[in-house]
């Protein structure tokens, strides 16, 4: 009766797949992400250079 979403199609992994399209149709490159699995992130973005913090309290930070 209703269409069951698969592991596979999840939501999470069509956002990721329709921010990529979207950012290619504006020629913007990716050069790092940090995106899927089963944990949270909050994320700071440093204008003046460019970099992302990305914090989780389940994998530490790391800054891309």
């Amino acid at each position: 009766m209703f269409a069951t979403t698969t592991p596979a199609m999840s939501i999470g992994d069509r956002n990721v797949e329709a921010t990529k399209k979207a950012l290619a149709k504006l020629g913007v490159p990716i050069i790092a992400s940090d995106t899927g699995l089963n944990y949270g992130r909050t994320v700071s973005f440093n204008a003046s250079d460019g970099s992302l913090e990305i914090m989780s309290s389940l994998k530490g930070n790391k800054t891309i």
